[in-house]
């Protein structure tokens, strides 16, 4: 495997996950020593890291609240609110907005789950009375 026209250490597998923007190149040599190499493929966003930049793109507010708070960055398709000691207080499928009445829980630090068609976020929020 190549980067820029320099070979990759340890790329060797038939699978590769990029971890750098680029174009890559694979070359393959037979048992009779004749080596072909592939026309460049173009990663703009590594592999491994297009979901994980999309859900961090996830914003929460107004934060501390008391009666509503707003998803932003994405409309969360499932959502689940959870207490300090691990408790589902809140939680819904098939979520079609990205504001979530958290009127019914008490006051206190949570945690919100949310599921979005880029992968699954986690953030932290405060219920004021």
């Amino acid at each position: 495997m190549k980067l820029m026209g320099n070979d990759i250490a340890g790329a060797t597998n038939k699978n590769y996950t990029a971890t750098f923007a680029g174009n890559y190149k694979v070359a393959v040599t037979n048992s009779l020593g004749c080596t072909d190499i592939s026309d460049p493929v173009t990663v703009t966003i590594p592999c491994r890291m297009k979901n994980e930049m999309l859900t961090e793109n996830l914003e929460l507010f107004p934060n501390p609240a008391n009666t509503y708070i707003t998803i932003s960055g994405g409309i969360p398709l499932s959502f689940e609110v959870i207490n300090a000691t691990g408790q589902i207080l809140i939680s819904q499928e098939k979520n079609t907005a990205n504001v979530i009445d958290i009127s019914s829980i008490p006051a206190g630090l949570y945690l919100i789950r949310v599921v979005t068609e880029y992968g699954p976020s986690t953030l932290k929020f405060i219920k004021e009375e």
